[in-house]
């Protein structure tokens, strides 16, 4: 079974989109690493939407 997820987040200004895709990766498991320099890893993104739904 698979479900489409979106999410919608706020993030700091100046996040480029490379370390939202890196972090949001790591923070969901499909990827095993994360830069210690992402500014996100100081869990400063908030969720602003969420979606699921089956495909």
């Amino acid at each position: 079974m698979k479900y489409r997820i979106t999410l919608e987040a706020e993030v700091p200004d100046g996040t480029s989109i490379e370390d939202a895709e890196e972090y949001f990766q790591y923070a969901c498991g499909y990827s095993w690493r994360c830069g210690e320099d992402n500014p996100l890893n100081d869990d400063n993104c908030r969720v602003t939407h969420f979606d699921i739904h089956e495909p």
